[in-house]
């Protein structure tokens, strides 16, 4: 919590502050304790011993990495909806629900995919298939302007 509070007010504060710093260093400890005690305890919520597998230790990275990402994604697509489109709260949430559905629609296909196929040529398609998302660019497709509508820019990264 005290690193995600240091990230917060980072930009309000200054990187060098120290409330900043102080704030990261709290984070560490925290984890560094968190950590220390999660390999005396009887039953850990994370065994340690399984991040001893370079490939499950980079899976979980990456997991984390891609999670963190999309939280971040969805919270500053949230506030340019509601501050620069002003939309209230309902139709800010209302606009991600394209979103949403498509990510429930894909948890129930993805396990059926991933039985015919196989996990790598679905992780190789699907990395591509995002990585020219981004190269198209949220905004560079259809570039958003005070007073337009979110749904073309929003529905062109989809298809």
């Amino acid at each position: 919590m005290a690193i995600v509070w240091a990230l917060i007010g980072a930009p309000e504060h200054g990187w060098a502050s120290a409330q900043t710093i102080g704030s990261l260093t709290v984070g560490v400890v925290l984890l560094a304790a968190l950590a220390m005690t999660e390999r005396r305890v009887a039953h850990p919520m994370l065994v340690p011993a399984l991040l001893r597998d370079r490939r499950r230790l980079g899976a979980l990275a990456v997991t984390t990495l891609v999670f963190g990402s999309q939280i971040a994604t969805s919270f500053l697509v949230v506030q340019y909806v509601q501050r620069v489109l002003h939309f209230g709260p309902i139709a800010a949430g209302a606009a991600f629900l394209p979103m949403t559905l498509g990510i429930f629609a894909m948890a129930r296909i993805a396990p059926k995919l991933v039985a015919r196929f196989g996990q790598k040529p679905l992780l190789i398609t699907g990395n591509s298939r995002q990585q020219r998302v981004l190269r198209k660019g949220f905004f560079a497709k259809n570039p958003l302007r005070f007073g337009h509508s979110w749904a073309p820019a929003h529905l062109s990264t989809v298809c």
